[in-house]
């Protein structure tokens, strides 16, 4: 049933966990016109469990189906309590246990996001027994887990915010004093103490390989793309390049390679860092391996529920702000960014990572983040937003894709990024599971105020998959209505006159369900919100103007329109000057921009110019730049 009423809509909730640990870029294209892969794993928007919203990273996914060998770690196998009289009457007394924890989850859920007296009373009494009740090895903690969340997010009092954070210690002690057996049951869950299963960039990996947090332990080449062999035909020396040509699995040559199994995960770190200076085709090979890795928790740390960032103070709840005026909250000026120690700089990225690690995902700007654009802003209500850029080697053509955490009262709740170009902006938003219920509304209000406010952008614009288009869960979900609900409006006529008489039939009868087959319409096109009322120009429609520059004028010679393209800069803008390689690759751009534009002006040409140096090493100064153009 579709769950779409004008004042309430109902988000229905999809599977938290996916096998893909990496999400993809919108459906864009380079200057050569090469497609990039589209998202593959449907979530719900916003308070589902994780929500794809647009989201994404350059690198194509890998397809992570799940082997039979490793569905058992995320479904654990059930037990028959027949077996034997104790094991019956054991069997049936953690059934017992889990039924009760699962009863008192149920009634804290019920009375967590109320504010009246009888609902704060209700929450002390059910968090002083959950202090001392038993607690189960099961799923039911999870559960318990994200109520608990939500509840030291959104606290109604302080003694109720001391009791929350209480029963999470509780339950990450029990954790700890259980065997690696049952805590191997709760794999992927996030849990305190549980492990994770997944793959990883490279990039990440050799980041994680300096942390305290966790043990590595390599699991399996699943179903790679290549061999191992085929990939370090790239990188060993020639003294060894013999070796991939043994007939051995990946597991037999990496024990000829490296004898120590405790040293072959650094090895293969190294191996690839051999080709830092080419990023592109190290990712295609290290992510052909399909390398899965068990990570062990040291601490607690590395969970859900302590995942955390140094805040403030703590903002006390007594209601939930679920109706907000997008248009409103951005024009709202923004405090000063916080003042950043090396210490809480490193602390918000490794919060950021680890948000992403425990749900089997990576994007781009938090794997590949340039630690000096990181920005911290301490907004109402307990909200605080990071934003922050790429470093040189991973930045997009022209545009800037900034990412973002957004934490609530210090726990990580939202993740995303908008990919920027002048006044327009791509933009997605993903709510975490333990927030669904909460203030998606605000918190996304919030997200676009700060774009807004520090980068000028006046149109966000959401590309259809996020909300229907090849994307089943978000047609059951109808998260169309959300963003419409905000002033999202299709950019086609024809969609935006169905979706305003779908809204009047909804204003007009409660009961109305818009249907699928019209939800799947409105899926066929863009949507987009306009804060000025302005058709802005994107990066795409300067993709296609040099695309359609290279076919028409050098017959599609890249190479012959880069190398023209540089020399008429030069000749009406004049040398850029010694550049790095990072300044060398932008150099090439704009060239080909001004030239596919004619861009003659004086200005227009300095700030061209200047564009060069800068974008590469501050992604604030770049948009600057660009916003003086006047696109």
């Amino acid at each position: 049933m579709l769950l779409c009423r004008k004042d309430e809509i109902i988000w229905s909730v999809v599977p938290r966990r996916q096998p893909s640990h990496r999400t993809d870029p919108p459906d864009r294209q380079s200057f050569t016109g090469a497609k990039r892969a589209r998202p593959t794993a449907p979530s719900a928007f916003p308070d589902a469990a994780v929500c794809l919203v647009g989201e994404a990273g350059r690198r194509k996914p890998i397809s992570r189906a799940v082997a039979p060998g490793l569905e058992s770690f995320e479904r654990p196998r059930e037990r028959s309590i027949l077996a034997k009289p104790h094991q019956a009457k054991g069997a049936r007394h953690r059934a017992g246990r889990q039924r009760s924890v699962r009863r008192q989850v149920e009634d804290l859920r019920s009375v967590a996001a109320r504010y009246d007296d009888d609902s704060r009373q209700r929450q002390t009494i059910l968090l002083a027994a959950l202090l001392r009740a038993p607690l189960p090895i099961s799923r039911a903690l999870n559960e318990l887990t994200h109520v608990l969340i939500f509840i030291a997010a959104h606290p109604a009092s302080p003694e109720i915010e001391r009791a929350a954070y209480g029963v999470l210690d509780r339950v990450a002690e029990h954790l700890r004093r259980q065997p690696a057996k049952a805590r191997r049951s709760l794999e992927n869950t996030g849990l305190p103490y549980t492990p994770t299963l997944s793959t990883y960039s490279h990039d990440l990996l050799n980041w994680m390989l300096r942390s305290r947090h966790y043990r590595i332990r390599f699991d399996a080449f699943w179903q790679p793309d290549m061999p191992l062999s085929q990939a370090l035909a790239f990188t060993l020396p020639p003294l060894q390049s013999d070796l991939t040509a043994l007939d051995v699995d990946g597991r037999g040559l990496l024990a000829r390679l490296v004898p120590r199994a405790d040293e072959r995960l650094s090895f293969l770190v190294k191996e690839f860092s051999r080709l830092d200076d080419r990023p592109t085709l190290k990712d295609f090979l290290f992510d052909g391996l399909h390398l899965y890795l068990r990570l062990q928790p040291k601490s607690q740390a590395f969970s859900e529920a302590f995942n955390r960032i140094p805040k403030r103070a703590t903002y006390i709840h007594n209601n939930l702000r679920r109706t907000v005026e997008p248009r409103a909250v951005a024009r709202c000026a923004l405090p000063r960014p916080r003042r950043l120690t090396t210490d809480v700089r490193d602390s918000v990225i490794t919060a950021a990572r680890h948000a992403m690690m425990l749900l089997q995902r990576e994007t781009d700007p938090t794997t590949h983040v340039d630690p000096a654009s990181l920005r911290l802003f301490d907004l109402e209500r307990g909200v605080t937003i990071g934003i922050y850029g790429m470093v040189a080697s991973r930045q997009l053509p022209l545009e800037s894709y900034v990412g973002y955490t957004l934490f609530k009262n210090g726990f990580a709740a939202a993740y995303g990024g908008a990919w920027i170009f002048a006044r327009h902006a791509q933009f997605g938003i993903n709510v975490f599971e333990s927030f669904r219920g909460g203030e998606s509304a605000f918190l996304l209000c919030q997200l676009l105020r700060v774009y807004r406010q520090v980068f000028g952008v006046d149109h966000f614009e959401v590309e259809p998959y996020q909300y229907g288009q090849g994307n089943p869960e978000g047609i059951r979900s109808g998260a169309f209505w959300f963003y419409f609900r905000h002033g999202f409006r299709p950019v086609q006529p024809a969609l935006n006159a169905l979706a305003r008489e779908q809204w009047r039939r909804i204003g007009a009868d409660a009961r109305h369900r818009t249907p699928a087959s019209v939800l799947r319409q409105l899926a066929e096109g863009p949507i987009a919100l306009k804060l000025n009322g302005r058709v802005r120009t994107s990066a795409v429609h300067v993709r296609d103007m040099v695309t359609t520059y290279i076919q028409t004028s050098f017959g599609g010679d890249r190479v012959g329109a880069e190398a023209a393209s540089r020399r008429r800069f030069v000749d009406r803008a004049g040398s850029p000057g010694r550049l790095g390689a990072d300044q060398q690759r932008v150099f090439t751009e704009v060239a080909l921009w001004a030239a596919a534009e004619n861009i003659r002006g004086g200005v227009a040409l300095a700030l061209l110019r200047q564009m060069i140096r800068v974008k590469p090493v501050d992604v604030y100064g770049y948009q600057r730049l660009l916003l003086r153009l006047r696109l």
